[in-house]
This record gives C-alpha cells, sequence and structure tokens, in this order.
C-alpha cells in the first residue's frame, strides 16, 4: 500500500497538522504509529471523525468516522467559555 491520509474537520472536530500527508509504503502486515492531535469547539460528548486513508495504488479510499467518542469540558469555573 502506498498511503496519503487526509483530515477532515467536522462541525465541532478540528484536526491540527497537515491534511494529505504521504505516508509511504506499508508492506502486508506492517504498521505505522502516528500521533494526531484534534480539538473541540463545543463541550459535550464529541464524536471523532473525518479521518481518510488513500491507497494511491489502488486508487482506494478508507474512511474512518466515529473513531472514538470524548467528553468535552471546559477547563474554566466560568459558564461562557
Amino acid at each position: 500500500m502506498d498511503l496519503v491520509m487526509e483530515m477532515c474537520n467536522t462541525r465541532s472536530i478540528h484536526w491540527c497538522g497537515i491534511s494529505g500527508r504521504q505516508l509511504g509504503k506499508l508492506s502486508p502486515a506492517a504498521s505505522l504509529s502516528l500521533p494526531l492531535t484534534v480539538f473541540s469547539s463545543e463541550q459535550g460528548l464529541q464524536s471523532i471523525s473525518g479521518l481518510r486513508l488513500t491507497d494511491t495504488f489502488l486508487k482506494r479510499t478508507y474512511e474512518y468516522d466515529d473513531i472514538a467518542q470524548v467528553c468535552v469540558v471546559c477547563p474554566f469555573m466560568s459558564n461562557e467559555c
């Protein structure tokens, strides 16, 4: 596989980093570990979505939505965050 990673923002979840990043060739049964960072513009239970991997050799895109759910809370004491 020759992979490209895209990070698509949603209404409340925003990916940090370079989208369209070339990950390079990945052999069968191999793995690749990448740190990914997101931030939320809304409080409450948020679904992490919007990750796309494209195999440029096969011209196939794999979409990963609802990867995880996180509860976002405001770190401040005020009601206005």
